[in-house]
Formats: C-alpha cells, sequence, structure tokens
C-alpha cells in the first residue's frame, strides 16, 4: 500500500508548521476555492485520513493537520480535547482563515463541536463522522499491557482487526495512520487513556452553528446510539450509515464529501 495518499495528503513534507502550545504543528493544504474546509482527525490518526476526501472535493480548499502527539506534529502533551481543541485553533488563526467550515472524525468531531461553541461566528457548520460524547474501549487496561508487550505497530494491527475485519487494504490504512512516525509507546498509551477516558457529556451544548453526526451502524468505538446522542447534545441532526463502521472517511469517501458539500447550504 502506498502511504502517500492523494498527491501525498498526510503523509508528505507538511505544507507547513504552526506553532502551538505545545510545539509545532503540521499542516496540510488542498488548494482550491470557496469557504475552507478544516478537517479534524480522530486519536491515534493523522492528516491523511482525509486524502480520499480531498481527491473527491477536487477544486475545494482543504486544510487539515496532525494533532499532538500524531504523525508530524510534536509528540508533547497534554492530550485532552481542550489541548486539541488549542492545536486546531491556532492552525485556523495563524492561517488567517475567517470563517471555516468544520470535518472531524471520531474524537475529532468533538473537536469541532467544541470551537463551535467558543467560536460560533467563525464556523459555518460543523460535521463530525464516527463521533460520541465518549468513546468506547473494550479493554483499555489490558490493551495498554499489550501496547507494552507487542510494540506499537503490532499493537495497533491487533486493535484494528475489529474495524477492519478481513479488509486487508483498509487494516493496512489504519495501522499506517496510527504508526507512522510514531515511535513513544508511552505517547500513545498517555494519548488513548485520555482519549477513551474523558466524557464531553455536559459540556458539548448546541452553539447555534449547524451540525451533523454521522454514525456507522456497526461502529463499535462510536456506537450509533451514543452518535445520536451527541447530535442532541449539540443540538444537531443525525444520520446512520448502514453497513459502515468507525471510519467513514476511508470507508466511504463519496459519501462523506457529499455530506461536507451539503452542509454547506
Amino acid at each position: 500500500m502506498s502511504l502517500t495518499g492523494h498527491n501525498g495528503f498526510g503523509f508528505a513534507e507538511p505544507t507547513r508548521y504552526v506553532n502551538g502550545s505545545a510545539g509545532q504543528i503540521a499542516v496540510y493544504e488542498h488548494e482550491g476555492e470557496g469557504i475552507p474546509l478544516v478537517l479534524v482527525h480522530g486519536i491515534n490518526m493523522r492528516a491523511a485520513v482525509w486524502s480520499k476526501i480531498t481527491g473527491v472535493l477536487g477544486d475545494r480548499r482543504v486544510v487539515a493537520m496532525d494533532l499532538r502527539g500524531h504523525g508530524k506534529s510534536t509528540k508533547n502533551g497534554p492530550f485532552y480535547s481542550k489541548d486539541y481543541v488549542s492545536d486546531v485553533w491556532e492552525v485556523i488563526s495563524q492561517m488567517d482563515i475567517p470563517y471555516a467550515q468544520l470535518g472531524g472524525v471520531s474524537f475529532g468531531g468533538l473537536v469541532g463541536c467544541l470551537i463551535a461553541q467558543e467560536h460560533p461566528d467563525r464556523v459555518q457548520s460543523v460535521t463530525g463522522f464516527g463521533a460520541a460524547l465518549k468513546g468506547a474501549h473494550p479493554d483499555l487496561d489490558g490493551g495498554m499491557q499489550r501496547l507494552k508487550q507487542l510494540g506499537i505497530e503490532q499493537y495497533f494491527r491487533q486493535a484494528f482487526r475489529r474495524d477492519a475485519e478481513d479488509q486487508s487494504e483498509m487494516l493496512s490504512q489504519l495501522v499506517a495512520f496510527a504508526t507512522v512516525d510514531r515511535t513513544d509507546e508511552s505517547v500513545v498509551e498517555a494519548i488513548t487513556r485520555t482519549g477513551f477516558s474523558e466524557d464531553l457529556s455536559g459540556t458539548i451544548q448546541p452553539s447555534g452553528v449547524p451540525v451533523q453526526i454521522v454514525s456507522g451502524e456497526f461502529d463499535l468505538t462510536c456506537t450509533p446510539e451514543a452518535g445520536r446522542q451527541l447530535a442532541v447534545a449539540s443540538g444537531g441532526s443525525w444520520r446512520m450509515v448502514p453497513g459502515a463502521g468507525h471510519v467513514l472517511p476511508v470507508e466511504d469517501p463519496k459519501l462523506c464529501a457529499y455530506l461536507l458539500q451539503t452542509a454547506l447550504g
């Protein structure tokens, strides 16, 4: 499998780096027109999770980043939702983006909702794919023990089998998102523990910005019911994609691109 994505998006050298509160944030930009689409990946992913969507969107301007602890960005923490919000907002501010559409996958969907709450006048809409107020991990303590025993690559190869089933190409992509440019097991553990422990129930509230939450029918990490609860909390709409799992931008990039485009109104 090639790790370059669409025109190298997400694995090649970043378009630029932005100075965040914890260090440098790697930013990838797909040049184009219209309201900038700012895309936020989930924990243990990277900007490349959006590479197929940039290809489908064609001439749309897209900006994505590797959040702290991921990809080519700083490995410094902490790794709470507020810290990721800070990273994304620094990208928006330092790239002089006055008004943006936000898209997020998994934890990135929560980050988008939080930014809309803090800066409703700067956000056109938020679309969250496979997002929930709190993610579900089947065995967090046991998983972190396996991470130490197996190492980063083998841990994720084992962990992602439930999301990719027998789809070898998709499994390879998910493993690459989580492992390339990452060598410190303690950083991966801190990110994973924080991401699956933080519960934003009571924190996510309606912002007045249009929000749509899209859940995969067979998503075990952010279940359809958990996605529906996030939609209610954010004052948004909810829909389920039959037959889909957790990482919708990889599974069905054409549908995701369509939903992002229609969110523009």
